[in-house]
């Protein structure tokens, strides 16, 4: 049974489409991850928005 050893590919993530500018097989980058405090914060303040909204607006038809 053969094994390959793929630990030099730890930098990026293996793609198996060829490249658009080299036409070759290769390590691509990983993008950088989200920062998850401000993204939680943009969205619960998105959310509390929607949901004031809504009850500014069922106030008022009322």
């Amino acid at each position: 049974m053969l094994a390959q050893d793929f630990s030099y590919l730890n930098a990026g993530e293996w793609n198996d489409a060829p490249d658009i500018v080299a036409g070759i097989y290769g390590v691509v980058e990983v993008p950088a991850p989200v920062p998850e405090p401000g993204t939680m914060l943009l969205f619960g303040s998105g959310l509390f928005g929607l949901v004031g909204y809504n009850c500014r607006s069922r106030k008022q038809a009322a």
